[in-house]
């Protein structure tokens, strides 16, 4: 699917050294008809049709990544039941990242990156498995 869509940027970038995008009216024309085409391929959901280019790459990166965060969650939680943690504490973790998961935008995923890795959350990866078992 990437290499898909690379491939319609690179074809939309060739159009421009061939002057096709000179032409406004003419680059607005080739990306509708080409999300056009996209969507009656079932590459793309409906709503992406008429987008250019930037904005189908954007809205499926964004697709994936609230995929991402949801599925995270969900291995949190079975990760917390099947470790018998208390059930107040997995509401509460539940209460917590649910009306986070759809809020999120991808291009802002370095914000949880650089939390995780600040002086309140470092420990959590530098525990080892036999350091945990012998608390």
């Amino acid at each position: 699917m990437k290499l898909f869509l690379f491939s319609v940027s690179l074809f939309l970038r060739l159009c421009a050294e061939i002057k096709l995008r000179d032409n406004l009216e003419t680059a607005e024309k080739i990306e509708t008809l080409w999300s056009e085409y996209l969507f009656e391929e079932g590459i793309i959901p409906k709503g992406y049709a008429g987008l250019p280019d930037n904005l189908i790459i954007s809205n499926l990166h964004q697709e994936g990544y609230i995929d991402g965060l949801y599925v995270g969650y969900i291995l949190s939680m079975i990760a917390l039941v099947d470790n018998d943690a208390p059930k107040d504490l997995i509401l509460s973790i539940r209460n917590d990242i649910r009306p986070n998961l759809i809020e999120n935008h991808y291009n802002y995923r370095q914000e949880f990156i650089d939390k995780y890795k600040s002086d309140n959350y470092y420990w959590v990866e530098k525990v080892r498995c036999s350091d945990n078992d012998s608390e």
